[in-house]
């Protein structure tokens, strides 16, 4: 069967299983006569990076995704991908900004002062 995908024009047609077997442009001129293109759909375990990649190079701009046994479980749109993608990287920018800012305040912290007299202020037997 065709299983509709993000809007009207591109559908993914499907085997009786539910299996992807390739996109077809329901606006050409030959309808659901149109050949279909091919669909590479995204298992689990694959990559962000290769969902961007299937996102461009899939005509429709839609990537499907199917279980371990290749049945259609989802189909998600470029625009989505590349939110969920912007996302990831702000995250890892802010976990990498405060790492670095853990590391250049670790680093410019005196670990002891020194008193003058061999001992440091760090030092239990310091009094004051």
């Amino acid at each position: 069967g065709a299983a509709p995908a993000d809007g009207e024009r591109w559908r993914l047609v499907t085997s009786e299983r539910g299996e992807p077997l390739g996109w077809r442009d329901a606006e050409g001129p030959d309808g659901d006569r149109a050949p279909l293109l091919p669909v590479r759909p995204l298992r689990d375990g694959d990559s962000l990076l290769t969902a961007l990649d299937e996102s461009l190079a899939s005509p429709a701009g839609l990537v499907a995704r199917v279980d371990a046994d290749g049945v259609l479980t989802g189909v998600t749109g470029r625009d989505r991908i590349h939110e969920h993608a912007g996302r990831r990287h702000a995250e890892a920018g802010r976990a990498a900004a405060l790492k670095n800012a853990d590391e250049k305040n670790a680093d410019e912290a005196p670990e002891t002062a020194e008193t003058g007299e061999g001992t440091t202020a760090s030092d239990a037997s310091v009094t004051a």
